[in-house]
């Protein structure tokens, strides 16, 4: 069974998003990853808006070698896409207008994801709310969509599920204000028929 069809089965499940640069060192990331498996998480996304300290291989060895659950890329840049995870979310930023994000990335990287043969999960990302500026805006040079405009968020996931993407993520971002608004998320339920994350 692969990883989007786990996502599919209709049961609910518990992502926890590591950012290789906000990690702890030593010990305390070694009891990080065993509470991690002592959790209810079901699975483990790694990556980020941007990494300056610490890649995406050395946080995914080290996951792999203690959590049991599926471990799932979360690239903000093609460095980002290596060997060994269960899946890729190939994102493509929909909330946004910079052409870069929305395809331009993914060329970047996707023969390298086609020759590691690794599940591939189409995910239009979005970015939702009204501040402060977060790292994936500021680095992706996008503007979210404000956290009051459920309609906007629905009708823009359902434009990624016509494209072809069968996941939607959604998200505040890195130091935002305040999450996802219930409403933004009840919307795209609503609208779409494709997993939510």
């Amino acid at each position: 069974m692969t990883w989007r069809d786990q996502l599919c089965n209709g049961g609910k499940r518990l992502a926890c998003l590591i950012d290789p640069d906000d990690l702890p060192a030593g010990s305390a990331w070694r009891a990080f990853l065993d509470r991690l498996e002592d959790s209810p998480v079901t699975d483990v996304f790694v990556g980020g808006s941007l990494l300056t300290r610490r890649g995406v291989a050395s946080v995914l060895h080290a996951v792999r070698e203690r959590f049991s659950g599926p471990v799932v890329l979360f690239p903000g840049s093609p460095d980002q896409v290596v060997p060994g995870a269960d899946a890729v979310l190939f994102l493509s930023l929909i909330s946004g207008r910079n052409p870069d994000y929305l395809i331009g990335r993914h060329v970047e990287s996707g023969m390298r994801i086609r020759r590691m043969g690794m599940e591939v999960v189409p995910t239009g990302y979005l970015l939702i709310g009204d501040g402060p500026l977060t790292t994936a805006s500021y680095v992706s040079n996008t503007l979210p969509i404000p956290a009051g405009k459920p309609q906007i968020v629905a009708a823009t996931a359902v434009a990624g599920e016509m494209l072809g993407l069968r996941t939607i993520y959604l998200d505040a971002g890195s130091g935002a204000g305040a999450p996802v608004p219930v409403a933004a998320i009840a919307a795209v339920r609503e609208h779409t028929s494709g997993p939510i994350i």
